[in-house]
């Protein structure tokens, strides 16, 4: 029997940060605006990635609905010298992995009002994969 081999790159913590919500009686139609920004431990081998998603109504988008901050932290194996050399599992993948963890704090954060949930679908998140770069540092 083979033996799984440990991934080099690892989901290690989730942890919500900040959460604002704001009731309203029927949600309607949503706009979903996610920012991406992260840090990046070369010493230490560990990824943060913070994920600021706002939910606005789609006829008064200034009207925040719902705002989560959260934090993912990853451990990885490989060597990351700049930019250039940090591969899809950081810019893809760690925004795939966190973001069910945000669509169901969001869920039951919004049940717990007594009304309906609000219950956001799933996105291919690769488009967040260029701002998650240009809002990188190293630490």
């Amino acid at each position: 029997m083979t033996q799984p081999k440990k991934s080099s790159f690892r989901f290690k913590d989730f942890v919500i940060n900040k959460s604002v919500f704001n009731y309203k009686s029927d949600y309607g139609n949503v706009n979903v605006n996610i920012i991406p920004s992260g840090k990046l431990f070369t010493n230490d081998k560990l990824f943060e990635l913070n994920l600021d998603v706002i939910v606005s109504d789609k006829e008064s988008p200034d009207e925040e609905l719902v705002r989560i901050l959260c934090v993912a932290i990853f451990e990885f194996d490989q060597e990351v010298k700049d930019k250039e050399s940090i591969s899809n599992y950081f810019l893809i993948n760690a925004p795939a992995i966190a973001f069910p963890y945000v669509r169901s704090y969001m869920a039951s954060l919004t049940i717990q009002s007594g009304k309906q949930a609000l219950l956001m679908p799933t996105y291919n998140l690769s488009f967040l994969a260029e701002e998650l770069k240009e809002n990188l540092t190293f630490v």
